[in-house]
């Protein structure tokens, strides 16, 4: 039964048409003592049937275009190098006056945490590269830091390059980020590699 709940909500038109005729009129009360709207019962008619009607609706569902609830999450696969290029230009955006939280944040939920997930988790990764995987993902940690600061978009000179950052220390930890990558991806093809996001 959990596997037909969630094939109605994937396909609900395809399954509404696998309404048999005649359990529809003796539909049974949903909810709590009885109350709430009419369920019609879906005739399954034996295990071979119940698979052929489940395949017919999953197919004539992906070809009819039906598209799946709006809380469901789509994700699309993007490889690391178009991540790390996006990070560049979030870098850039904060030199240039990006000092708002919500779009910084949204884009580092984007971009930043896929990448590092793809780093960490590369089945291909060498000691140096797991290394650097973890080093990415202290940058982050010191980034979220940086974001919950109250001067976290103040301009910031840091101590170690004596470097002026407009954008604060925001900028310098996703600048340490964008330099971690770059590290990462010289040790390996990053274009080989997806994540889902």
């Amino acid at each position: 039964m959990k596997f037909l709940a969630f094939l109605l909500v994937l396909a609900p038109k395809a399954f509404a048409l696998r309404v048999h005729p005649r359990t529809a009129p003796s539909m049974g009360l949903a909810g709590a003592g009885g109350q709430g709207p009419p369920t019609p019962r879906v005739h399954v008619g034996g295990r071979r049937s119940f698979f052929a009607g489940t395949v017919a609706a999953i197919s004539s569902a992906a070809l009819a275009g039906v598209s799946t609830p709006a809380s469901a999450k789509e994700l699309a696969l993007a490889p690391a190098d178009l991540l790390f290029d996006e990070l560049k230009d979030l870098k850039a955006l904060v030199h240039d006056g990006l000092k708002a939280n919500g779009p910084v944040g949204k884009s580092v939920g984007n971009t930043l945490e896929p990448l590092q997930r793809i780093l960490e988790y590369n089945p291909n990764n060498t000691a140096e590269m797991r290394a650097k995987a973890l080093e990415l993902k202290g940058h982050m940690l010191e980034l979220k830091q940086a974001m919950a600061a109250p001067d976290g978009y103040e301009p910031y000179v840091s101590k170690s390059t004596k470097e002026t950052y407009p954008g604060g220390k925001v900028e310098r930890e996703l600048e340490e980020a964008v330099e971690t990558v770059g590290e990462y991806c010289a040790l390996t093809d990053c274009s080989q590699l997806f994540v889902a996001r």
